[in-house]
């Protein structure tokens, strides 16, 4: 009679040295091959495909464990036919989890590496957009000498502080809105305009 998908698991559960990866003999290939090729015996069967059923049953617990977990739902609840049978392998499960998170290994280090790279090359593609449109902007306006002007300022303006650059800014927007005023009411007006008040003259 063949072996079932319940008896199965059952017979796993049976030999902790399977499943359980603290288990002192669960790496003992001996044991391991003694346990599969009794069961194989047993019920006829071949070994090599009883392996991968086990395989696929554990492996599909683990995904559907952690699909449990992320939806909060109880062991009840989670519709795959044989997740209840398989709960003895949480446990194993749980403290792997708590290993990897205490151990964070090569997949935290290879994730960080992956995220660095990410923002390297998008740090770079910006840089290079950026003088892209500098050299854009320069080539339309190389024949402008208001832009000229203004770029060889920019040598000195480079050499302030912070603060004088911000009196310089301050001082160039003053400049500018008298001028501005001047143009729109001429000289003779008895207003102008300095940080935006109305001044007599």
């Amino acid at each position: 009679m063949p072996l079932s998908n319940l008896d199965l698991i059952a017979r796993v559960k049976d030999n902790p040295s399977i499943w359980m990866s603290t288990h002192s003999l669960h790496k003992n290939r001996v044991v391991l091959n003694r346990f599969w090729q009794g069961l194989a015996e047993e019920f006829e069967e071949n070994e090599t495909k009883l392996r991968k059923r086990w395989k696929h049953y554990k492996d599909q617990f683990r995904k559907e464990f952690k699909k449990a977990q992320k939806n909060s739902l109880s062991d009840s609840n989670v519709p795959w036919m044989y997740y209840k049978p398989l709960c003895f392998l949480k446990e194993d499960l749980v403290r792997k989890e708590v290993k990897n998170v205490a151990r964070p290994g090569r997949g935290i280090k290879k994730l960080v590496s992956n995220q660095l790279s990410i923002i390297l090359k998008r740090v770079a593609e910006t840089k290079c957009l950026v003088e892209e449109r500098l050299t854009d902007l320069y080539a339309q306006n190389k024949n402008d000498p208001d832009f000229l002007f203004l770029m060889s300022l920019m040598p000195s303006i480079k050499q302030l502080t912070d603060i004088q650059k911000l009196n310089f800014k301050v001082k160039i927007n003053d400049w500018l809105l008298q001028e501005i005023t001047l143009n729109t009411y001429g000289e003779n007006s008895d207003e102008y305009i300095v940080n935006g008040i109305k001044q007599e003259h």
